[in-house]
């Protein structure tokens, strides 16, 4: 106990500073704001965009009905293109992690980053759907979204994120919610941008489209490169780069600085996205690579980061869409989709094993591999059924062609001194197989009705009705409820949902038991039940939305296997703010602050025997978010300073360091507008080099004591495979150039 009251109080110190930090940057913020004259002035220009223009754009991902932004059955956040740029976000994960709700873990590894939504901590999968353009993007193998990171952003017309389950719009897998993200439909532009930041990170990204006779098209490309930042070595016990050079540890394949010897991590995102459009037909070819090493995801002295973990995604779909009737509007969509990780994965392990019956450290070398594919047809209509009354119907069938546990291959496990790169027989590419009656077929039918009835003027009732069957789990039943009302510039939501989330391949089939993997798991299920109230005027909006969130059948990962035990409980408000003091063409000021704050995050906890113990809090979940920021722009400059705050965070009870400490960090953007409609900027991520960290992933259970080699030569070092705590990048300075027609 003594000891971690000292690192307690050590790390209070350093959230003093940062809560000082933080708190003089707010308070700047709102002495700005408090200054500022919020009268309409009456001669704005036409193209002037309020918030209560805002609020009219249409949207449809919340139910499939397309309706104003604030007559939604959701709590839905928008975030267009002009925000993605004046934020200066470089992929579309850090868009995410300054909302409200998202608890955002970055091993940068074969786990490249995790979304904790609204408290919802899984060890494999994401608990949301990510979509472009309507098509579902989450691994096949891994239910994981780590491909956003490969999207071209410059192709982003904006990103609907949607709040609350979506089963009983989308079926499987929308548990908390939806990020759903909308292209650019303009007929003819073309843009591109270059950014170059520190520690060897480019990033290439550009979009164009232009018509041919009566075809439109459409092309998108993506490509960045990026290595770790030399400021997170050592920052943790198990980040030390000397554990990467120990001979003890990892002899001959220390000869190979591919291999071994390296604080490395490499990571390469590839996105290419074309389109086809003639009338209501819409082709697409789509690809999408994440390649990385281990980032900081394991402790170095279990395996090393400088490797390849390669995940792709290729579909080819096509989607028709064209009126039946002056009310009835039909859409046929047919895809067909390869994702899985590449034979050129690779990954160098150490543990402690037997020779002789003696614990010995043994060393190996090992190749992985998965193929997954499915073919998705579905029919939906849209149906205008009376002046008040909408309706979103349709059928979807789905078949998958899955594989169970990896492929992979493995060189001999040796002993350190006993591993010469002479005669080590390395398996090749053409040598990873799996095991027999390694694949599975599964077929999956939706039905599903969505429907809108204005109960009076600026006032309707919403209800969702999903089925979904499938040869894997049976069936499942899901139901949406809402009521919207419009009271002025205030606007009431009441919303009941319920959402299952479909254990992965990966955790059914692709690893042991141990591991959390047991094909016997069964879909989890919540409820989520939300109240939210919304103010808008032209130059200022407030949102306060009060949800609570009950999981059952939890997937817990105990000894011997995984299991679908217990419940998990989770309330919490959010709270969203939003003003444009000014807007004009030539001058424009917008603020804005999201706060989330958790009143329960707990969960039962369970003994190895599958005894309940009583309730705990959720893991790596934070109680307290806080997200400010503040842009600017006065032709031709621009800027943009934003701040994060995120409170200390209890972690899983498998890892034995219990808090990772609070931080706060702030980026900067400044950007200039050049001639000939080339832009030239500068962002600075972690302005004030913040030395901070995040949560590690599944058990997390590494620790921070340091290593030691016994009397008998034999290494004693981390608890568990995967590090306790992640540090994160230091200041990063990156520079860019943008054109566009």
């Amino acid at each position: 106990m003594a000891g971690r009251n000292l690192r307690a109080t050590t790390g209070a110190g350093r959230d003093t500073r940062a809560k000082s930090s933080f708190g003089l940057t707010t308070l700047s913020l709102l002495l700005l704001l408090a200054t500022v004259s919020w009268a309409d002035g009456g001669d704005r220009p036409l193209d002037e965009l309020t918030l209560e223009e805002l609020m009219q754009v249409s949207v449809a991902s919340a139910s499939r009905i397309a309706v104003q932004l604030d007559e939604a059955p959701a709590t839905v956040i928008v975030v267009d293109r002009a925000q993605i740029a004046e934020q200066g976000y470089r992929d579309l994960s850090e868009l995410l992690a300054d909302l409200p709700g998202m608890d955002i873990v970055r091993p940068y590894g074969a786990t490249y980053l995790k979304n904790y939504w609204r408290g919802f901590r899984s060890s494999i999968g994401s608990p949301y759907l990510l979509m472009l353009d309507g098509t579902v993007l989450n691994h096949l193998y891994f239910n994981t979204t780590d491909v956003m990171v490969a999207l071209p952003l410059t192709s982003i017309e904006r990103v609907e994120v949607v709040y609350g389950p979506a089963s009983s719009v989308y079926g499987a897998n929308a548990f908390m919610g939806v990020v759903h993200v909308i292209s650019r439909r303009d007929t003819d532009y073309a843009t591109a941008r270059v950014e170059v930041a520190d520690e060897e990170s480019t990033t290439v990204d550009g979009a164009a489209a232009w018509s041919a006779g009566d075809w439109r098209f459409r092309a998108a490309l993506r490509f960045s490169e990026a290595e770790l930042d030399p400021s997170q070595a050592g920052r943790s016990t198990y980040s030390e780069p000397e554990l990467l050079r120990e001979p003890r540890l990892w002899g001959g394949f220390l000869d190979d600085p591919d291999l071994a010897g390296r604080f490395s991590s490499p990571e390469r995102f590839v996105g290419v996205d074309l389109r086809a459009i003639r009338g209501g037909l819409e082709l697409a070819l789509q690809t999408f690579q994440t390649r990385t090493g281990y980032g900081l995801e394991y402790a170095f002295d279990q395996a090393q980061p400088h490797a390849t973990w390669d995940r792709y995604d290729h579909s080819l779909y096509g989607r028709y869409c064209h009126d039946l009737g002056p009310r009835i509007m039909s859409t046929t969509f047919l895809r067909y989709r390869e994702s899985g990780v590449g034979d050129a994965s690779t990954f160098v392990e150490g543990f402690v094993g037997e020779r002789g019956g003696v614990p010995t450290r043994l060393i190996d070398f090992s190749r992985w591999h998965a193929d997954n594919s499915s073919l998705t047809l579905s029919q939906d209509f849209d149906i205008e059924w009376s002046e008040k009354t909408a309706l979103s119907t349709g059928i979807r069938f789905e078949q998958k062609d899955l594989q169970k546990a990896y492929e992979v291959i493995y060189g001999p496990s040796l002993p350190p001194a006993e591993v010469l790169l002479s005669n080590y027989p390395f398996p090749a590419r053409r040598d990873v197989v799996g095991p027999p009656n390694n694949r599975i077929d599964t077929e999956e039918l939706g039905l599903y009705v969505q429907a809108r009835h204005q109960l009076a003027p600026r006032h309707a009732a919403h209800l969702g009705l999903r089925w979904d069957d499938t040869t894997a789990y049976g069936s499942a039943a899901t139901v949406r409820l809402g009521y919207v009302g419009t009271f002025g510039p205030w606007i009431f939501k009441a919303l009941f949902g319920e959402g299952y989330q479909e254990p992965n391949p990966r955790v059914l089939y692709g690893g042991w038991r141990g591991s959390g993997s047991d094909p016997e798991l069964d879909p989890e299920s919540s409820q989520t039940t939300e109240v939210s109230l919304s103010h808008t005027r032209p130059r200022l909006r407030h949102v306060l939305s009060l949800y609570e969130v009950e999981n059952r059948d939890t997937i817990l990962n105990l000894a011997g296997g995984a299991d679908n035990l217990g419940r998990r409980q989770v309330s919490g408000v959010d709270y969203h703010f939003e003003a444009l003091p000014i807007s004009t063409a030539e001058r424009r000021l917008r603020l804005w602050l999201y706060y989330t704050h958790l009143f329960d995050a707990d969960e039962e906890e369970f003994d190895p025997q599958r005894t309940l113990l009583g309730e705990v809090p959720i893991g790596d979940v934070a109680r307290d978010q806080l997200h400010i920021g503040a842009s600017t722009r006065v032709a031709p400059w621009s800027a943009s300073l934003q701040g994060h705050w995120v409170d200390a965070r209890d972690t899983v009870a498998s890892n034995p360091i219990e808090e990772i400490d609070s931080f706060a960090t702030f980026d900067l953007v400044v950007r200039y507008e050049l001639p000939a409609e080339f832009e030239v900027g500068v962002r600075v991520a972690n302005l004030f080099d913040e030395a901070y960290s995040h949560p590690g992933v599944r058990g997390a259970a590494a620790g921070e004591s340091p290593g030691f080699f016994d009397a008998q030569g034999l290494w004693q070092g981390a608890g568990g495979f995967f590090s306790s705590s992640l540090p994160q990048p230091g200041r990063q300075v990156g520079l860019h150039l943008r054109w566009r027609q």
